[in-house]
């Protein structure tokens, strides 16, 4: 059983990333309390009670079975505990892969440099007073903000927004993934390394991240940002693939320009990279457990389907 230590980890491991996009939260009565690490009593409850939870799929190749799993990156204890398939996939694994390998510190270094801006914002002094709005009522102090590129203060206060629906980044599926990993002897990579990643989420032009900004602080205003959320925390807590593939047809992240881009550059354009990179790994050292975001699971550019045209048979565990 993994004891309070283990969540202390995972924990720790989770407000690092926190602490990537320097969101300095304000203390203040309507303002979400901060989440607290879990008593042994509470991690153990949790444990017994675990069930599983995103969409796990088994690629086979040579003989050879690795898995592929669709996470979430936000969550609650109760999800952030594996249930019993997930936990005789990571058993039966020999490497985990992530995006990018979120308890390495190297990482997470390069990803604060990364973010931070590295000269005056191209924005209009309009969109950074609203970004600045937004901060505020998210309970965000912009002090911690100003550094960072306008993309990533977007992305700050979308975080924050989960914490809202008692969603936090400390209970993620890669957080807690990247904890249990030395528990059960697992070394981590990293699929991307943190450059790229920042590139795919970074605007392309002026107008792209003028528009994107916009419609950000729209949908938060709007409480579009929180719905959403809400739906696809629930569709991925439920592990409703059918709801999933209708991502496109429900999410309404598709209605300007700038949004398809964004879709295209974030999930489609990367997968080709991912599959290629997965297909290399599992090669080179053996069985791996591979934990993506669930959105890159999904339709004939999803992982599933990439790598079946690579030669491996995939079939759905869950």
């Amino acid at each position: 059983m993994l004891n309070r230590s283990f969540w202390h980890r995972a924990l720790t491991v989770g407000f690092g990333l926190l602490t990537l996009w320097n969101a300095g939260l304000a203390q203040a009565e309507q303002c979400p309390p901060p989440p607290q690490i879990p008593t042994e009593a509470q991690a153990a409850d949790a444990a017994r009670a675990a069930q599983d939870r995103g969409f796990l799929w088994s690629v086979q190749r040579d003989g050879k079975t690795s898995y592929l799993y669709g996470t979430l990156h936000v969550g609650k204890l109760a999800w952030a505990m594996p249930g019993p398939r997930v936990a005789k996939a990571l058993r039966a694994s020999q490497v985990l892969a992530m995006e990018l390998d979120v308890s390495d510190p190297r990482v997470q270094q390069q990803m604060a440099a990364l973010v931070r801006s590295d000269g005056p914002s191209s924005l209009s002094a309009e969109a950074q007073a609203q970004l600045r709005e937004a901060a505020k009522a998210l309970c965000v102090d912009w002090d911690t903000q100003g550094p960072l590129r306008p993309e990533f203060q977007l992305t700050t206060l979308l975080m924050t927004l989960a914490r809202y629906e008692d969603l936090d980044a400390g209970f993620g599926s890669e957080v807690a993934l990247a904890a249990m990993a030395p528990h059960l002897g697992l070394p981590t990579r990293s699929l991307e390394t943190g450059t790229e990643q920042v590139a795919a989420l970074s605007a392309a032009s002026s107008a792209e991240l003028a528009e994107w900004v916009q419609t950000g602080v729209n949908d938060l205003r709007t409480d579009k940002a929180r719905r959403q959320l809400r739906k696809l925390s629930r569709v991925w807590a439920d592990s409703d693939i059918q709801r999933l593939e209708r991502y496109p047809h429900w999410c309404e992240c598709e209605g300007t320009a700038a949004e398809r881009a964004v879709l295209d550059r974030v999930v489609k354009q990367r997968n080709v990279t991912l599959a290629e990179r997965i297909d290399a790994l599992i090669r080179q050292e053996g069985p791996a457990f591979v934990a993506v975001g669930a959105l890159h699971m999904v339709g004939s550019h999803g992982l599933p389907a990439l790598l079946k045209a690579r030669g491996f048979t995939v079939k759905q565990v869950f």
